[in-house]
């Protein structure tokens, strides 16, 4: 079993919305450009962020905004309002054991402290860092305001929008040491 990659594109999307903030208008084509996914996937990943109350999103130029300080949402908030934990239980255990097994008849009993511990230590630890900690890291793996990565869209031949790097001194923006 592995966890979905919704998480890892909510992420995506968060990072862009506070790292393009006043330099490029964030549209679900660009994102999934970025992303490397289909637009309907970031806009259906959008709706939950929205539902969760992590995002704004208007039309027009406002786009999309954060609703709360970056520091203010934990890795956990996001994950969550992706992979909701059903009944406070991150972990299923299969149903309809044989009673009358002496294994069929202790599975619950038996899993359910150490998926537990498990469930508890992912929600400790994602709870720890938030969408500026990611920021952090991200600025730190920018080695200058040239090669920050900034993005711009371009139409191909194909009708598609795909992510161009840009090269910051073309839109004004100068690097700070």
């Amino acid at each position: 079993m592995q966890i979905g990659t919704q998480f890892s594109i909510a992420l995506h999307i968060l990072l862009s919305v506070e790292f393009f903030k006043g330099k490029q208008k964030l549209t679900s084509d660009f994102l999934a450009s970025s992303a490397g996914v289909n637009p309907v996937i970031i806009r259906n990943i959008m709706s939950l962020l929205r539902n969760a109350g992590i995002i704004d999103v208007t039309q027009g130029i406002a786009g999309i905004q954060l609703k709360r300080k970056p520091g203010k949402i934990s890795l956990l908030d996001v994950y969550l309002a992706i992979h909701p934990v059903k009944n406070g239980h991150l972990f299923k255990i299969h149903e309809g054991t044989e009673q009358s097994c002496p294994v069929g008849s202790h599975i619950h009993d038996l899993f359910s402290p150490y998926f537990m511990k498990a469930q508890n230590a992912m929600e400790n630890t994602l709870g720890k860092f938030s969408l500026q900690t990611l920021l952090h890291d991200l600025d730190q793996m920018q080695p200058n305001a040239k090669n920050l990565g900034s993005l711009s869209t371009e139409k191909t031949q194909e009708t598609h929008t795909r992510v161009v790097p840009l090269d910051y001194e073309d839109v004004g923006l100068v690097a700070v040491n």
